[in-house]
């Protein structure tokens, strides 16, 4: 009786190890499978109505349909959120929040590009892409976090989508950085003009 359990137990272990391996080898789709064309449709619409009175330079949507982002041609950047809810027919549905933010109000924008490696026997394999993100972190204690994700799936790095991602993201990054840099040399202007004008009062 003694040895049948035994022979369970060491079977159990060795299923359990060989899956342990077998799981170790495989991509992470995690990220990947959030991508949700129907969202992402269903937000780019909502957004396009947001800004209908509007002239804009630049929209993004993120691949979840989670953040859109508009730029106008008076420098402020519309922020548009949905958070996404699943009926019981499994049907979804999303409440909308939009926000206006001005050049003043961006403190930061930053790309990450999480990633992982397939594990071989012989070392490391590729290196797969999970996400290609714009941070944005604007002037709010309530919500001052927002993630634009730009890649569809997880694709090899240095493949011509992670590459096209990435491009489209630094391009954000670099325009919401420039808005910081106009904000800046506006609040020094004024600075400056403040400062002349209080000494020209004292003379």
């Amino acid at each position: 009786m003694l040895k049948v359990v035994l022979g369970i137990l060491i079977v159990i272990i060795v299923v359990l190890f060989a899956a342990k391996i077998y799981t170790d080898r495989q991509p992470n789709r995690g990220a990947a499978l959030h991508a949700s064309p129907k969202r992402r449709a269903k937000l780019s619409k909502e957004l396009a109505g947001a800004t209908g009175d509007s002239h804009v330079r630049e929209r993004v949507v993120d691949t979840e349909g989670r953040v859109g982002l508009a730029l106008t041609d008076d420098d402020r950047l519309v922020i548009l959120t949905a958070t996404w809810s699943t009926k019981k027919s499994g049907e979804e549905s999303a409440t909308f929040e939009q926000r206006v933010a001005d050049a003043s109000q961006l403190v930061h924008a930053d790309v990450r590009e999480p990633f992982y490696s397939e594990r071989l026997k012989n070392g490391v394999g590729p290196i797969y892409m999970e996400a290609v993100e714009l941070t944005l972190f604007v002037d709010d204690l309530e919500s001052p976090v927002y993630t634009v994700n730009f890649l569809e799936d997880d694709e090899l790095a240095g493949s011509p989508e992670h590459m096209a991602a990435r491009t489209a993201a630094m391009r954000w990054e670099g325009l919401v950085r420039a808005l910081q840099f106009r904000a800046s040399n506006d609040r020094l202007a004024k600075g400056q003009l403040a400062a002349l004008q209080s000494r020209a009062r004292g003379a």
